[in-house]
């Protein structure tokens, strides 16, 4: 594609419709929400925080029920805008849950190469 940005659109524009919901962790890039709204869909937020040990955490129960019924999940790692990672474990649970509900993942690795864990 013709860089991350590029790509975000292609994936927007093949699998969005307007009034589908994308599901998103807060904070997160801002390209993001700029790509979802422009198309029409719906922002489903999840909080995010970074430990100590640079691990992204997020509240599980607030995660499964923001996936019910979304189109997408989008996803940076390491996330924008803070630098946290996803560890492997989360990782597997957020694919179980995409896999539960059907919603498409889409992950931005483009400062995968600044992972700490």
């Amino acid at each position: 594609t013709p860089g991350a940005t590029g790509a975000l659109s292609i994936a927007l524009d093949s699998f969005l419709n307007p009034g589908q919901s994308v599901v998103v962790f807060d904070p997160t890039s801002p390209l993001f929400s700029v790509g979802v709204r422009s198309r029409r869909g719906r922002i489903r937020t999840v909080p995010a925080w970074v430990e100590s040990d640079g691990r992204l955490r997020f509240p599980l129960d607030r995660f499964a029920k923001a996936m019910r019924g979304a189109r997408m999940l989008m996803l940076a790692d390491p996330a924008i805008p803070h630098g946290g990672c996803l560890a492997s474990e989360d990782l597997e649970q957020i694919a179980w849950w995409a896999k539960r509900h059907d919603v498409l993942i889409y992950l931005d690795e483009t400062l995968a190469r600044y992972r700490t864990i």
